[in-house]
């Protein structure tokens, strides 16, 4: 279903988020950085993939790969040696694995990789390979979560296998499915893995994509997709069956704690990290590749009341807010067909560009507080930006972190 109206709004943000961070980008002697936040919104130089310079240039790879705008793969080529120059790449949240996808060398391989992809070049595809083998040669985190610890780096290593053809790497990524067989934790019929980090608050085991329950079932499923095997598909409806009995009705729908054993059970958590959306977008993966119909109702669940939601956190962002969010409608309508996915999809887009700042030096994009432009791809500008090519270019290009 073609909306002129919608592909041309899509269309022009891309545009305008790339505009933006053309303008932002400070060119240096060993590469080109952009000023960004940190997770307590402190300014920022980082290399991370999540909120610094790595997950800028996942956003012009892809620009230029559908554009071909020169000047974005400069950007991006030159954003990721100014990366690899930096004596520290994880961010500021604590328990960040070195070798994470958020925050350490996970991100900065996919970085590579996705330039790779997107430029038909050698030497950047052999650059995330040795990265590949650097963390193959590490010991792995105590940190299950995507995105900042083994999910994350698991999930690296299966792109990275599928990119080369490589065995070691998935044979990597089996290795990190056997920590997660080795540590689970099941009782009271539950499956899952306890924090191993500082957690706010503390020792909880969150149940959202991104530090939680439904991030490590993720990279579970992308696992068993690779090898068909059943130890990884029977370990995926565990997760899929915790998740279930977690969910609580809501108007038709259904949303989830935000940790397990969580006693507030009236608070709607609907982000891509920590609530519905981001669990949907796991069950989403759990019905294409287990086939369970009660899975696509859960799928359809989160959707309603994730729409319900509406722009609670008032951005426009990946992690929690409204670029997100709209990822799962985008996905029920490619694995369902009905237009009424599509629709709100529409909707969510046409509430994202109201937040493009025009201004007499150019468009702005918010970060996630509104006194605050970024171009980071979390919490800022690339995200939003990549969210429009996806939207654009379907089945073409993942989400990066999925």
């Amino acid at each position: 279903m073609k909306s002129p109206e919608i592909e041309s709004l899509t269309k022009d943000g891309a545009d305008s988020v790339f505009n933006y961070i053309e303008s932002t980008a400070e060119e240096l002697s060993d590469g080109v950085r952009w000023k960004t936040f940190t997770h307590q919104d402190k300014p920022q130089y980082g290399a991370d993939l999540y909120n610094g310079v790595a997950g800028i240039s996942l956003f012009l790879s892809d620009y230029y790969r559908f554009t071909g705008i020169e000047k974005a793969k400069s950007l991006a080529l030159q954003a990721l040696h100014w990366c690899v120059s930096q004596p520290k790449l994880r961010h500021d949240l604590e328990g960040a694995s070195d070798y994470g996808l958020g925050g350490g060398w996970a991100g900065i391989g996919l970085a590579w990789l996705q330039y790779s992809e997107a430029t038909g070049d050698s030497v950047s595809l052999h650059k995330a390979v040795q990265i590949g083998d650097r963390i193959l040669a590490a010991p792995l985190s105590p940190n299950a979560g995507l995105v900042t610890g083994n999910a994350g780096t698991g999930l690296f290593l299966l792109r990275l296998a599928s990119a080369t053809g490589m065995p070691r790497f998935l044979d990597g990524a089996a290795e990190i499915g056997q920590w997660f067989k080795r540590n689970a934790v099941r009782e009271s019929g539950y499956c899952y893995w306890p924090p191993l980090i500082i957690t706010d608050p503390p020792d909880v085991t969150y149940l959202g994509l991104g530090p939680g329950l439904a991030g490590h079932g993720y990279f579970l499923l992308s696992l068993y997709e690779a090898t068909k095997e059943d130890d990884w598909r029977n370990l995926c409806h565990e997760v899929a069956d915790t998740l279930s009995n977690l969910a609580i009705p809501y108007t038709g729908g259904y949303h989830w704690p935000l940790f397990l054993g969580d006693k507030d059970l009236t608070t709607l958590w609907n982000q891509w990290c920590l609530g519905a959306s981001g669990i949907g977008l796991f069950f989403a993966k759990a019905y294409q590749h287990l086939k369970k119909p009660s899975y696509l109702e859960k799928v359809k669940a989160a959707g309603k009341v994730t729409f319900e939601c509406g722009d609670e956190r008032k951005h426009p962002c990946q992690c929690h807010g409204l670029a997100g969010n709209a990822d799962l409608f985008l996905k029920l309508h490619r694995i369902t067909g009905d237009t009424f996915w599509m629709k709100r999809t529409h909707d969510y887009i046409r509430r994202i560009f109201k937040y493009r700042k025009v201004s007499a030096e150019g468009d702005l994009w918010q970060s996630d507080r509104p006194d605050q432009y970024s171009p980071e791809f979390m919490n800022g500008a690339a995200g939003v930006g990549h969210f429009f090519l996806r939207f654009r270019y379907p089945n073409r290009i993942p989400m990066p972190f999925l």
